[in-house]
């Protein structure tokens, strides 16, 4: 496998009622050429910083990923690249919108 390299990174904050159930934002991310929009950055349960791949349902009601990382350890480079890319450490802080605003 080529070595994987996050390019590019962007995001918007969540709203602050999202903010309140865990969601921090939604990331575009630019992945060896690849573009993927609709990842989301999360606070676990254990107040660490997850990436959420983009899915979809059909028309049954069941979930199929539209892109996810092939492995555990893909998934774990592309958290730690997207996350330095925005500043953020997996346990960081992150500071929530005031509320009745959305950024």
């Amino acid at each position: 496998m080529n070595a994987l390299r996050v390019e590019s990174v962007t995001m918007r904050a969540a709203s602050a009622d999202d903010q309140a159930t865990g969601l921090v934002g939604f990331v575009n991310a630019t992945i060896n050429g690849l573009i993927i929009d609709g990842v989301t950055v999360r606070r676990s349960r254990q107040s660490e910083l997850v990436l959420g791949f983009p899915m979809h349902r059909d028309r049954h009601g069941q979930t199929h990923a539209v892109v996810r990382p092939a492995d555990d350890q893909v998934r774990r480079e592309i958290t730690r690249q997207v996350l330095a890319a925005l500043g953020l450490k997996p346990t960081a802080v992150v500071a929530r919108a005031p509320q009745g605003e959305s950024p």
